[in-house]
């Protein structure tokens, strides 16, 4: 979905002019720059290029990612949403930008409580109903179509971790660019940092190497997600002061040691999911691994299926102790709220 009505928001992301609505694209005022709209998004990536990029963005991403639909948040995806809605406190008159958007879950969750939803990401890989419902921008995040000063609150979910120091700090400075005085900044992430609770966390560890070794789980997927990580912020004291450096003040945080998460998720779920995998149709493991995830979101609208929801909302509240429990014991996940400096 484009709606002509944000325009007022948008800007050209090579020189920050104005922007014009015609026959289905985007022109730049000044430098005449035609940008597409097709497929629900507006095309509006820079002239220039950047060195650093990810692999999200390339052809075999929109296979492993498993992008084209989303099912109610649950389990890890509950745990960030509700961080989100606590920490940011969404508001109905709020102008809002989701950072880094993925498929466009999260901004689709939460559209109905605010009143403008912006979503970008540099890879195109957006969900169905994200392209009908939210106002979506292929952007490069160093460099945001969006004009100064007009967003009331940003998130950005899984992105940090993929940035390189350099990166970071673009990101971050066009991010209070586009903020009101005082606007709020939701991140989730992960540093290298070492967990407090790691100790209490290998039984499970070694529960995991066990099931892989004799094939009961599988996570090529996630192996594939985390090689793109770079982690480039080590500590909690180097994010702090990343944020602190350019023009954020820190307002909140939480941690996450993920005690409850890594047995919910690594052992639990990955074992269900490798047998409905098995179960699946599918030429190779991983199109056996999408169809699968495909059938239990089916499944999930379905009567019966329905009841099985009931079980994945009572796991997703037991991860949910893992923050009120351990929330303020160092660890590489964490949750940041930041307000931009007047």
């Amino acid at each position: 979905m484009f709606d002509p009505t944000v325009l007022p928001l948008l800007c050209c992301p090579s020189d920050g002019a104005p922007l014009n609505l015609q026959n289905d694209a985007l022109t730049c005022t000044q430098c005449a720059t035609v940008y597409p709209v097709r497929d629900g998004y507006a095309e509006l990536l820079p002239r220039a290029e950047y060195e650093h990029t990810t692999l999200y963005a390339e052809a075999e991403g929109a296979q492993i990612l498993d992008y084209r639909d989303f099912g109610r948040p649950l389990l890890s995806a509950q745990v960030k949403n509700n961080l989100l809605n606590d920490f940011l406190q969404f508001e109905a008159s709020d102008t809002v930008l989701d950072l880094g958007c993925g498929n466009g879950k999260f901004a689709y969750w939460n559209k109905d409580k605010v009143q403008t939803t912006l979503a970008a990401d540099l890879a195109p890989w957006f969900a169905d109903r994200a392209r009908r419902e939210v106002n979506l921008l292929r952007a490069d995040l160093r460099a945001l179509p969006v004009r100064a000063a007009t967003l009331d609150k940003v998130f950005s979910i899984d992105v940090l971790e993929h940035l390189t120091r350099q990166d970071i700090a673009r990101v971050l400075q066009e991010t209070r660019r586009v903020l009101k005085p005082r606007g709020k900044f939701f991140v989730f992430s992960n540093t290298r940092e070492k967990q407090t609770l790691a100790p209490f966390m290998k039984p499970q560890q070694v529960v995991t190497r066990w099931l892989t070794r004799r094939g009961a789980v599988d996570f090529t997927r996630d192996d594939w997600r985390k090689s793109d990580h770079v982690k480039a912020l080590e500590t909690y004291a180097e994010l702090r002061a990343a944020f602190e450096e350019n023009g954020f003040a820190v307002k909140r945080v939480a941690f996450w040691n993920g005690l409850f998460q890594g047995w919910i998720e690594n052992v639990f779920m990955k074992v269900g999911e490798n047998y409905l995998s098995g179960q699946a149709r599918g030429k190779n493991k991983l199109e056996r691994q999408v169809n699968a995830r495909s059938d239990v979101r089916a499944t999930l609208q379905t009567t019966r299926g329905r009841r099985l929801l009931l079980p994945l909302e009572i796991a997703s509240k037991i991860m949910q102790l893992d923050l009120i429990l351990f929330g303020g014991l160092r660890a590489g996940p964490y949750f940041l709220l930041v307000e931009k400096n007047a």
